[in-house]
């Protein structure tokens, strides 16, 4: 938010609204085809180091276009037609405002927090984005669990077993 008044503000919207819509789609792309490959490792710890740094990259790229948007009055990040396609294809379209507006009553209390628990209701936007990955994080008296449901995969992992069965290949004979 304080660096956007510096440097070419339609270039720097661009170039961040680029970076986020590639980040989204990297994100995706990885992740999801880590989460096909946790249903045979089970490695969550595995899937984790793939899916938080593409979380974690998706929200600080966000964020950064937000702070640009909100200072220099720019455009609404959806007004960039490819990150606005790519949000819409995740079903993410909404998210951006609501995290736009934490944003925003975060930076208002700059310097005057009362607790940590102010940090922490950021952490909603991590849940966000993995549930629209298809993990889904939840609380127990162990720490937290993320279950990822087998139907959520179902169609790629028949694509794989098809794939690697035996069965479309041509049979040889003895």
């Amino acid at each position: 938010r304080v660096a956007a008044g510096i440097g070419n503000v339609e270039t720097l919207f661009e170039a961040k609204s680029k970076l986020l819509a590639e980040s989204l789609k990297h994100m995706q792309k990885n992740v999801l085809k880590e989460r096909v490959a946790y249903h045979s490792h089970r490695d969550i710890d595995k899937l984790l180091e793939i899916a938080l740094p593409c979380v974690r990259n998706v929200l600080m790229f966000a964020a950064d276009l937000l702070g640009h948007c909100e200072n220099s009055k720019s455009p609404s990040p959806v007004d960039s037609d490819e990150l606005q396609r790519v949000l819409e294809e995740m079903g993410l379209t909404n998210w951006i405002e609501v995290y736009r507006n934490d944003l925003k009553q975060f930076y208002r209390k700059l310097g005057r927090w009362n607790s940590i628990d102010e940090f922490l209701i950021l952490n909603i936007h991590v849940e966000r984005l993995l549930w629209q990955l298809g993990m889904i994080p939840w609380l127990t008296r162990e720490g937290v669990w993320i279950e990822i449901p087998l139907g959520t995969d179902a169609t790629a992992l028949l694509s794989y077993g098809e794939k690697h069965s035996g069965l479309d290949e041509p049979k040889q004979r003895s």
